[in-house]
């Protein structure tokens, strides 16, 4: 139990750019990639807009008419982890990214992050979805945003046409395994409590880095990064360090409610993604009733980043279909 408590508090701040790599040329060419889409990603500009949701006030983007599309991003990420997508879904879609809770422009303080969890995400995302009236929406997922919309449609399964996970970070669907606590064992020693140092000494800076050398593969990527894209990193610790404070930022989540589910669902896996990642997946193929499973190439846990444009006509097609 205490490595699971541990590993939630490491999903909290996976990068949306990044996963391990197991060959030093995937990392050059993912790096490459990762850092030219980073910087293409300054230029684009949207019109945020503020909305109260349960006591706090989040930004999002609505752009498109059509049937609603909502993109929930991972954890040191906010809304522009989908700058890739928004324009694209938008030419038949209603789209919305939003920043979720405590992530940039958001203004909620370190001290409001005690409350920290998928849950609570989870309920933030279905009065985002009924506040604008939405009714039911395609829910789009990555990773941490992959385990919030999960969570809402096991909670609001009348809010959701469809679900799109890509990796999404529910470890206790393979936690007790001996794989899955042999993986969750793995990141905590090699990655997580380095970094969680670095932090407790309000280090940030290093902390980023650290994160971003482990889940990267790449003790230079963090280097490589124009400052821009990390200070952009750093304006979302916030939500991380408040994965290190929760002490309930973890929602169970079981299978039977998973095997509940109806929802036509999608799942996408990084052609090149850790095994961490692929052991959920996998698990989550064999519980969803009416699932698809697509293989990412060129990718890694970044997927929508490193490969923006298969990833889009991979969701767009399924999207259209459901």
């Amino acid at each position: 139990m205490k490595n699971i408590v541990t590993l939630f508090t490491f999903l909290t701040v996976l990068l949306f750019t990044g996963a391990c790599r197991n060959h030093k040329t995937k990392e050059t060419v993912v790096e490459k990639k990762a850092v030219e889409v980073a910087i293409q990603n300054q230029s684009n500009t949207y019109e945020l807009k503020p909305i109260a949701i349960n006591g706090d006030t989040l930004h999002y983007v609505d752009i498109g008419k059509g049937e609603p599309v909502v993109f929930v991003h991972g954890s040191i990420g906010d809304y522009r982890a989908w700058q890739n997508q928004i324009d694209t879904f938008a030419s038949k879609y209603r789209v919305i990214a939003y920043s979720r809770r405590y992530a940039w422009p958001n203004a909620q303080p370190l001290s409001d992050t005690l409350d920290y969890s998928a849950g609570q995400h989870a309920k933030d995302l279905a009065q985002l979805l009924k506040k604008l009236d939405l009714g039911s929406a395609h829910l789009v997922g990555h990773s941490w945003g992959g385990y919030t919309v999960l969570k809402t449609a096991i909670d609001h399964p009348e809010l959701v046409l469809s679900m799109v996970l890509g990796e999404p970070a529910v470890a206790p669907l393979m936690a007790g395994s001996k794989e899955g606590d042999s993986l969750i064992s793995d990141i905590n020693n090699t990655v997580i409590l380095p970094a969680t140092k670095f932090f407790a000494q309000q280090q940030k800076d290093s902390a980023v880095a650290t994160f971003v050398a482990g889940v990267m593969g790449s003790k230079d990527f963090y280097s490589k990064v124009p400052q821009e894209i990390r200070n952009q990193w750093l304006q979302n610790t916030t939500e991380s360090e408040g994965g290190f404070i929760s002490k309930n930022n973890w929602t169970p989540i079981s299978t039977n409610e998973v095997e509940q589910l109806n929802a036509p669902t999608l799942l996408i896996k990084g052609e090149h993604s850790p095994r961490f990642f692929g052991e959920i997946i996998d698990t989550l193929v064999t519980l969803l009733p009416n699932n698809e499973l697509k293989i990412l190439p060129k990718a890694s846990h970044g997927l929508q980043v490193e490969n923006p444009e298969e990833f889009n006509t991979i969701v767009f097609n399924f999207i259209a279909k459901n």
